[in-house]
């Protein structure tokens, strides 16, 4: 092997050190939900895009629905709306079998799992492609899981299968927005944390460019061939 394709492979290997154990992560289980991808399966940014959420700044708001923390809940209350913008940043969310994605909700403790509240009722809609698709309502489920902050709340869920959304198999999104309205004039839906079931990596496009750099360094640094010209070539 040339010295100057050595130092390539070197270099290239040195570069992929860095790479993330991402794919050795952890498993986590939430309320009976095991996620393969560990903690990078749950939401990483959360936006007020429209509305108030009330008696929560724009920080407590991104603290609440990132992670899979189950401590606290956001929550609206009349005349207040609120529409959230949910972002998966090293993760996406893949149509894939069954639930893809699970939006975990706190309410008063209930005596049967299963339970379907229809009062914290809340939207639901999917990036697809450039666009949001539509506003759907969904209604949350108790687990039966109690709060770990709180024994007097149940842990409820929402379960989202794109294909519901009109997503072939495979396809996949990062963004989710969900609309908050009170519907009792006391309390509204009051969100947790989102977490992908089915989840797939984004891309170390970052690392792979540098990769690339790398590798057209070490080739403008490849001394070249002299290249021999005959006498005759040169008398043309």
């Amino acid at each position: 092997m040339h010295l100057g394709s050595i130092r390539t492979c070197a270099a290239i290997a040195a570069a992929l050190a860095f790479l993330p154990a991402t794919a050795i992560a952890a498993p986590i289980t939430v309320a009976e939900f095991t996620f393969a991808a560990g903690e990078e399966a749950f939401a990483d940014e959360a936006l007020v895009t429209s509305g108030v959420v009330t008696g929560a700044t724009a920080e407590q708001v991104q603290s609440t629905l990132v992670g899979s923390n189950l401590g606290d809940s956001i929550r609206v209350i009349t005349p207040d709306v609120a529409v959230i913008e949910i972002a998966f940043s090293d993760n996406a969310i893949v149509n894939g079998p069954g639930t893809d994605l699970v939006i975990f909700e706190l309410s008063g403790s209930k005596p049967a799992v299963g339970f379907a509240d229809v009062n914290e009722r809340f939207e639901v809609s999917v990036l697809d492609g450039p666009d949001f698709s539509n506003f759907v309502e969904v209604v949350p489920v108790n687990t039966g899981f109690l709060a770990p902050h709180d024994d007097s709340l149940s842990v409820y869920v929402v379960e989202i299968d794109l294909t519901s959304f009109g997503f072939p198999a495979g396809q996949v999104t990062n963004r989710v927005q969900i609309r908050l309205v009170d519907h009792l004039a006391s309390r509204s839906a009051d969100p947790t944390a989102l977490g992908a079931l089915n989840s797939v990596p984004e891309p170390g496009t970052g690392l792979l460019l540098s990769v690339g750099l790398l590798v057209l360094s070490a080739r403008r640094r490849r001394p070249r061939t002299p290249q021999i010209v005959s006498p005759s070539l040169r008398e043309r």
